[in-house]
């Protein structure tokens, strides 16, 4: 029985590849189990990068840049040939707030001086994964790193996003040598326009520090002010899906970086080939801290339950999760959960409720098939 682990991270307690780590060791005590893959299933987010590195069998590299805040720090990128990876969230992450710095007052320029390192150690593609973030500058920090300079009507150059609301010009000849000569991928799974109720300021700015309506405002006001710069240009930004991830970074590098966006997920699974190799796995298990409806938008867990669609039967373990109606026959979904808990009980048991639920499950699957193939050696296949 062949079997891949592909667990998303819970959240507080579990990375990805933490959370994978634990499921395959349980399994491989198995009769019947031959062999456990592990892909840890990460989308450019906090925890990617190790993900990554696991994967690819890559030591990081690591970086002198700052925090959100500009305070320095040392954080990892992934170098292979002439290919580098970053995890935006490793110098611009939600998790490396000090105190109760305005949002407004924090930008990406740390990811940008990890770009601009990849740059110059002759990287030619550069994929930098999202989520995490604890800034919305639209990417005005990175583009700053690599020698982009923001005005005000006055010539005041600009360096913060609060700043940035007197945006009058923009000098972005320093750009020239770079869209020549790198080829920039954003990873992210997030669909959310810049603007608008759905848009980066409204959802995502109260989870970074946009502590009231004032601030939330701002940071939606920060967004029109690029989009009416460049729609008197003649150039449209923030309209497509995903343009307000990660604080608006993908709707201002499209334009100025000519960057693309990719799945994060679907990255991943790039990495070890996995849509050719879905159906050399009996069973896939998979899961995360919550899952629910919005774990079946192409991202997640979901963008493996459909990837297998009915060719291979999917296990998901969860925290929590709400009623899924679901239309895949091979889905099974088991909580972790033994009894009623607190979050606080919950976040210090998860590894031993993951490793116990994992062997629970797949012993449940190994004898459920069993009883349908008596004669079957466990080589399963056959649904």
């Amino acid at each position: 029985m062949n079997i891949l682990v592909s667990m998303n991270s819970f959240k507080g307690c579990l990375s990805a590849l933490a959370a994978s780590g634990i499921v395959a060791n349980e399994l491989q005590k198995l009769n019947g189990v031959h062999n456990v893959d592990l892909m840890p299933l990460v989308d450019g987010g906090t925890g990617s990068l190790e993900a990554w590195a696991h994967l690819m069998h890559l030591d990081c590299t690591y970086i002198d840049t700052v925090d959100p805040a500009g305070y320095r720090l040392r954080a990892p990128i992934l170098v292979q040939d002439q290919t580098a990876y970053i995890e935006m969230a490793s110098s611009s992450g939600l998790h490396l707030n000090r105190g109760s710095v305005d949002i407004l007052q924090k930008n990406t320029y740390g990811t940008g001086l990890l770009i601009r390192r990849a740059i110059e150690l002759g990287c030619q593609t550069i994929y930098v994964g999202l989520g995490g973030s604890a800034t919305h500058d639209l990417g005005t920090g990175i583009l700053q790193a690599l020698g982009v300079k923001f005005h005000s009507a006055s010539g005041q150059e600009l360096t913060t996003p609060r700043e940035l609301l007197q945006l009058d010009h923009i000098n972005d000849e320093a750009l020239r040598n770079v869209n020549d000569r790198v080829r920039l991928y954003l990873l992210c799974d997030v669909n959310s326009p810049l603007t608008g109720p759905l848009g980066a300021a409204a959802v995502f700015a109260p989870q970074k520090g946009a502590v009231n309506d004032t601030i939330i405002s701002e940071c939606e006001r920060l967004s029109q002010v690029f989009v009416n710069y460049f729609a008197d240009l003649g150039i449209t930004i923030g309209d497509k899906p995903g343009d307000g991830a990660a604080g608006g970074i993908p709707a201002l590098l499209r334009t100025m970086l000519n960057a693309q966006t990719l799945s994060g997920v679907a990255f991943t699974a790039s990495l070890v080939n996995l849509a050719d190799n879905i159906e050399n796995y009996d069973l896939i298990i998979s899961g995360e801290g919550q899952f629910d409806e919005q774990s079946f938008y192409g991202k997640g867990p979901g963008y493996l339950i459909e990837l297998c669609s009915d060719r291979v039967p999917v296990i998901i373990l969860t925290g929590s999760y709400k009623h899924i109606v679901s239309s895949y026959d091979n889905l099974s979904i088991f909580s972790i959960i033994p009894h009623p808990a607190s979050l606080a009980e919950a976040l210090n048991q998860a590894e031993g409720w993951l490793a116990d639920t994992a062997r629970n499950a797949v012993k449940l699957f190994i004898n459920g098939y069993k009883k349908r193939c008596p004669t079957s050696n466990t080589g399963l296949k056959p649904m």
